[in-house]
């Protein structure tokens, strides 16, 4: 069988106007094969697409991902959280600052069961941080999340408007 191949592009985006602080020095990607305990990690992340008042704007960016493993006896949880520049509602910033020592915000976003290979329960954190059942839609096999609140809380319905944009520049790798 022939490897599979990926390619991975970085270019502006025509929704955000490009820091000029800021460059690209280099882009490394890592393919984990089914099966590896990386590849548990990466199988299940959620894709998160943004509110529609932060695109094009410096504000409520999710910076960062991070996901911790928990083992449940015969299975795994796998619990994922965003770390956000901000929260535009909820917390106050001098409030975040003075009880975390941090003006960005951190939610957890999504929790997925897993036992002998399956999954057997997904839940993300909702409008007012209530736990809710996962049963939106999927890109490949990751779920996808939708920021929805002022303080990046997240739903399973609806699409970003950045999502939404086909990119012009995509196509088929001919083999």
């Amino acid at each position: 069988m022939p490897p599979i191949v990926h390619v991975v592009e970085l270019r502006p985006s025509d929704l955000w106007k490009a820091a000029g602080c800021v460059s690209v020095q280099g882009l490394e990607a890592t393919a984990y094969a089914a099966g590896t305990p990386e590849h548990g990690v990466f199988r299940h992340a959620p894709v998160i697409e943004l509110r529609a008042d932060t695109i094009g704007e410096a504000t409520d960016v999710p910076l960062y991902a991070y996901a911790e493993r928990l083992s449940t006896g015969a299975g795994s949880t796998w619990r994922y959280s965003v770390v956000f520049s901000n929260e535009d509602g909820g917390t106050p910033t001098r409030a975040l600052l003075a009880r975390w020592g941090r003006t960005t915000d951190v939610e957890q976003v999504y929790e997925v069961d897993t036992a002998g290979g399956r999954t057997t329960r997904e839940s993300f954190q909702g409008p007012d941080h209530v736990t809710r059942a996962f049963a939106g839609r999927r890109q490949g096999q990751a779920p996808v999340l939708l920021v929805a609140t002022l303080n990046n809380m997240v739903i399973d319905r609806g699409r970003s408007l950045a999502a939404s944009r086909p990119c012009v520049q995509c196509r088929p790798l001919s083999t």
